[in-house]
């Protein structure tokens, strides 16, 4: 059953079992937003074992309020979002046509086009681009793919976000990105710069271009260009940081999160939810969970990442991680206690 819930190919799912095997396919369901119900094993073990029937037939017979079965629509919106990223897809929202009309000449791209649509087209899991599309599709019920409006606010999302690590790149000189060379390494500093300003130029013209209501159009903008100066602010923040001999303390690094992390879900959520006309209650809600949302994630980064920061023996990484902030804070590691384990 695990295999299928990673597939997509399960709608919901009424689970009976004891409750080890229940432990270990839930996870599985939430992260693939599939609805589910557990129904553990009166007795232990997969022998002479025995379920509540009257539970189970009570379960059977749920159904929504109005009568339609549910169809998890989620796990087709990751393949949809995939499509809208291929190559010929992607000129055809950059040109602003029908993939079908494009004309020879308009299939013809600058340097700077190619270099912006590779770089959408390369890695990545278009988790925000995801999130956008989701957001859309639980608030109206209505096809994503329907809309080439939804496809150019998706598209404008990961925009927005492959710029931010083009330039994030540069300002931490890192050399990978994806398991491959960061695109300063291949391009040089001025070219990628300029590739990342065009995809941020890029992202807030296919806002522009969405045909919506004036009011929606420019809720949408207002939100990524606040976005944009939030992240800009929590950089601004780390950069400055990184330059102090000292370490931050963990409430620096939270606020540092919040900043910088935080505001690419709350974009990606929150013109789903305008694109969807909804109550500005439910985006402020929305953004308070991005807060949280983005902090939860550069904790769970920073964890997955110490180890492979301690052995490169990287001091000036280890300052953003707020595990080494905590563990100073609590007095479990003094300066020469992180000088030892570094060396």
């Amino acid at each position: 059953m695990t295999t299928l819930i990673r597939q997509g190919s399960i709608d919901s799912v009424i689970g009976v079992s004891c409750f080890t095997t229940l432990q270990r396919a839930f996870p599985d369901m939430i992260s693939k937003a599939i609805p589910g119900i557990g129904i553990p094993l009166s007795i232990s073990g997969c022998k002479d074992t025995e379920v509540d029937i009257s539970w189970l037939y009570d379960v059977i017979e749920l159904r929504p309020e109005n009568g339609e079965p549910f169809r998890n629509a989620f796990p087709n919106i990751k393949k949809l979002i995939a499509s809208w990223f291929e190559n010929e897809n992607l000129v055809s929202i950059l040109k602003d046509h029908e993939p079908g009309e494009l004309s020879p000449e308009d299939q013809l791209l600058s340097r700077v086009e190619k270099i912006a649509v590779d770089v959408l087209t390369g890695g990545g899991k278009k988790y925000r681009p995801y999130i956008t599309a989701s957001v859309y599709q639980a608030l109206t019920g209505l096809d994503p793919d329907k809309s080439d409006n939804l496809k150019k606010i998706a598209v404008a999302v990961e925009c927005f976000h492959k710029a931010s690590l083009i330039h994030d790149d540069i300002e931490d000189m890192d050399d990978k990105r994806y398991g491959l060379p960061t695109l300063h390494k291949t391009l040089g500093i001025p070219e990628a710069l300029n590739a990342g300003d065009f995809l941020i130029g890029l992202g807030y013209g296919l806002l522009s271009r969405a045909k919506t209501d004036p009011a929606i159009t420019a809720g949408m903008l207002r939100v990524a260009a606040e976005g944009h100066q939030t992240l800009s602010t929590g950089q601004g923040q780390e950069l400055h940081m990184l330059k102090k001999d000292d370490f931050p303390s963990s409430r620096e690094l939270i606020s540092i999160f919040q900043n910088k992390t935080a505001p690419a879900f709350e974009v990606a959520l929150n013109l789903g939810a305008i694109m969807a006309n909804a109550d500005p209650m439910l985006c402020e809600v929305l953004s308070d969970f991005s807060k949280n949302l983005g902090i939860a994630y550069q904790i769970k980064d920073d964890i997955e990442d110490i180890e492979e920061k301690i052995s490169k023996n990287d001091i000036a990484s280890l300052k953003s991680s707020i595990l080494i902030s905590l563990s100073f804070e609590k007095k479990y590691l003094s300066s020469s206690d992180l000088n030892q384990i570094t060396k």
